[in-house]
């Protein structure tokens, strides 16, 4: 066997090795399958929730006019509309996650095609991948994180602004941060 050959064969068996060691490709879920779905980092894919539990809108009592300030904010970016981003804040156990919830029950059905994305607040890093994935998809998306804390540092505000405008360039999500704590900036 000739030098090129030996080098080829080795080239080869290494590659081969690779294969092997590498983790199984997960095939791409279809984002217009589900109503929701979880961020996995560890395998850079989205996890489809099968059953969303939630609460029915009207059923949230007390926070009238907070339902009705995200509803609308909402509605408004599922017609395609501009709307905000949000921050929906306040103590462990206070229902942010189940307003939206509601929020996103509600209209899906009122007809609306809206997915909702849960991402993990370690995951945030990977904001700009969820984005650009999400923005070759033709349906609207709410992503929601819950959070635990944003200090001073600035990093933290560093990568929190990244995520703005992440979300602002792609267009095609709507961002909730949910902090159970109190947030310092």
């Amino acid at each position: 066997m000739s030098a090129p050959e030996e080098k080829l064969a080795v080239l080869t068996r290494i590659a081969n090795a690779l294969e092997r060691l590498a983790p199984p490709k997960t095939a791409d879920i279809d984002l217009k399958s589900h109503q929701g779905y979880i961020w996995v980092s560890e395998k850079s894919s989205f996890h489809a929730v099968e059953e969303i539990q939630r609460l029915p809108l009207d059923s949230l009592k007390g926070i009238d006019q907070q339902k009705q300030q995200l509803l609308e904010n909402t509605e408004y970016f599922a017609k395609g509309m501009r709307a905000n981003n949000a921050l929906l804040w306040g103590a462990r156990g206070t229902g942010k996650s189940s307003v939206l919830k509601a929020v996103h029950g509600h209209l899906l059905a009122k007809g609306y095609d809206i997915g909702l994305v849960e991402i993990q607040r370690e995951d945030l890093g990977d904001l700009p991948e969820v984005m650009a994935r999400l923005s070759k998809i033709d349906r609207a998306f709410i992503l929601f994180a819950m959070i635990w804390r944003l200090s001073r540092k600035i990093s933290a505000i560093n990568r929190l602004k990244r995520f703005w405008r992440a979300v602002y360039l792609a267009g095609r999500a709507i961002w909730y941060f949910m902090p159970p704590l109190t947030v310092v900036i």
